[in-house]
């Protein structure tokens, strides 16, 4: 219970400062990203100790520095060899640039985690964050090559499938 209302205060300050920050700046930089990225699982409850997934998102700078988005992160894999599982994520994300090419970041949302085994199948929500820092490579005027490494934070019901997170992809500026 503490959790769930500290992570409820933490997305409601977020939300405040891109409405402010927001409404201060008129700046248009919208990205567009994606890629693969490595899971591993700190738990032996979460079944295989890593797997393979998918994230995508966007964000716009409202400013020189941060940038406000959101993101979509999902992994599937075979738990104990026979319960297939999956754990999706729907965050909202904030981007801090350190430097042109390396910036620190990090989400809060709900991920939903579903396991199906024969006919019996099971689906449970919670609240997750993810931490990690970020490095862009530009290919050209519009497109970069992204390497993030982060650290998701998530219990659902009494398994964490916390774990750290190296990911892969391309970056579009609109």
């Amino acid at each position: 219970m503490k959790k769930t209302i500290i992570f409820t205060i933490l997305a409601t300050l977020i939300l405040g400062m891109t409405i402010n920050v927001s409404a201060a700046n008129t700046n248009s930089d919208w990205e567009g990203y994606g890629g693969l990225s490595f899971y591993s699982f700190d738990e032996d409850e979460a079944g295989d100790d890593s797997s393979i997934g998918f994230f995508a998102g966007a964000r716009k700078w409202n400013s020189e520095q941060l940038s406000f988005g959101g993101e979509w992160d999902y992994t599937s894999y075979d738990a104990f060899g026979y319960i297939d599982a999956s754990l999706m994520g729907i965050l909202g994300t904030v981007t801090y640039k350190i430097s042109d090419t390396v910036s620190l970041n990090g989400g809060l949302g709900i991920y939903k985690f579903k396991v199906e085994n024969g006919g019996f199948s099971n689906s449970e929500n919670d609240l997750g964050m993810r931490i990690g820092a970020e490095t862009n490579i530009p290919l050209d005027n519009d497109m970069e090559l992204m390497g993030r490494i982060g650290y998701r934070i998530i219990e659902i019901e009494d398994a964490d499938f916390g774990g750290l997170q190296l990911s892969a992809g391309l970056t579009k500026k609109f």
